[in-house]
């Protein structure tokens, strides 16, 4: 109950209720991101994000603010459709705002990378396959197309069909992973008995056969001794 309140929290909740009605009046009126910035200003909301992790929760929120923004410049002109646009990506894998670290590594997915610049970027175990080992008995009944039952290693059109976009959308990550880099970028895999194999599903799986065998050619190079101390 209200009355139970402390006496600071009573205030903050009345001049709540009382900015509420004003803010939904603005939402007609402002556009989604400036919408957003008046009420964090009028709230003082950044003053209130302290505590141990308060870098994390305001890197989170200027996340949020671009995101935002982001998706206005797409279209998404209304409030009711930014949330929704959220609602969507809250379901999905999208990840805490990347803190810049000092004097450190930053571990992370393609996925959180994307937007962020390195000065030096890693891309490891690109032979890591992502695809697991299909059905035995594969039935697809889309309405733009025709059914299709495909069984054991019978590759029917809509297996291909399949292929073709998990390809393209792979070819799509590697492109992020590849441009986060500003100066340098190192890709890594595993060569054995002289061969470079790349997993179905795996970023190394669309890299250019030429860019493949440097894997290969890197792994007989004569390494440079070690230097003592």
């Amino acid at each position: 109950m209200i009355a139970d309140l402390a006496d600071e929290d009573r205030r903050v909740l009345d001049r709540l209720r009382a900015a509420a009605p004003r803010w939904l009046a603005w939402v007609d009126r402002l556009a989604p991101s400036a919408l957003l910035d008046a009420v964090l200003h009028e709230t003082a909301y950044a003053y209130q994000l302290r505590g141990p992790r308060r870098r994390q929760a305001r890197e989170n929120l200027k996340k949020l603010r671009g995101m935002i923004r982001r998706a206005q410049n797409r279209g998404y002109a209304t409030l009711a459709r930014i949330a929704d646009h959220l609602e969507r990506l809250a379901v999905g894998d999208e990840s805490n705002a990347a803190i810049d670290a000092i004097d450190a590594v930053s571990l992370m997915t393609v996925h959180a990378a994307k937007g962020l610049e390195f000065p030096i970027v890693f891309v490891v175990n690109m032979g890591r396959g992502t695809g697991g080992a299909r059905a035995p008995i594969r039935v697809v009944d889309d309405a733009g197309s025709d059914a299709s039952v495909a069984i054991a290693d019978y590759q029917s059109e809509a297996d291909e069909d399949a292929q073709a976009r998990e390809r393209e959308e792979t070819k799509r990550l590697l492109y992020v992973a590849l441009t986060r880099a500003r100066d340098r970028l190192y890709l890594s895999a595993t060569v054995q008995n002289g061969a470079v194999r790349m997993g179905r599903g795996s970023l190394g799986e669309v890299l250019p056969e030429s860019i493949r065998a440097k894997f290969v050619a890197a792994s007989t190079s004569p390494q440079p001794p070690a230097s003592s101390h």
